[in-house]
């Protein structure tokens, strides 16, 4: 038996496993936006698709808009599965969201941009608290 965990057989090493912690209210907040974000994208999308044919909306920002939309959800998944790669995959989806700002502003890009710095800002506090967690009792 374990001191740690009185399940264990004596000879694992349970003080060695790395130990989850739960998302925080920020983090839970991030996942719900981005999920509203891509659910608007793709009620939106036959207008964005008229804009772009119609020439109103460039199809670079267009499609840098539709990369960061992607970005997002795939950042999404990383961090409710508690991967510390979602902070990079969400902070490209930041990129790609405010350089498809730079010719117009429609609404949907600009809460797009807004939803993917709040969620890369949620990941990387997440997984700064879970490393200085892990740090402080000594895994690392």
């Amino acid at each position: 038996m374990n001191q740690n965990n009185r399940f264990a057989p004596p000879t694992a090493q349970v003080s060695d496993l790395e130990q989850s912690q739960n998302l925080n209210l920020l983090s839970w907040f991030a996942l719900a936006a981005g999920a509203a974000q891509l659910l608007a994208s793709g009620l939106y999308s036959p207008l964005f698709f008229q804009l772009v044919n119609a020439g109103a909306f460039n199809f670079i920002h267009f499609f840098l808009y539709v990369v960061g939309t992607i970005l997002l959800a795939v950042g999404g998944v990383l961090l409710f599965r508690k991967s510390s790669s979602a902070t990079v995959w969400l902070r490209v989806s930041a990129l790609f969201g405010l350089l498809s700002l730079l010719q117009s502003k429609p609404v949907i890009s600009i809460t797009g941009a807004v939803v993917a710095v709040l969620a890369a800002a949620a990941s990387s506090r997440q997984f700064k608290a879970r490393s200085a967690l892990i740090r402080r009792e000594g895994h690392l």
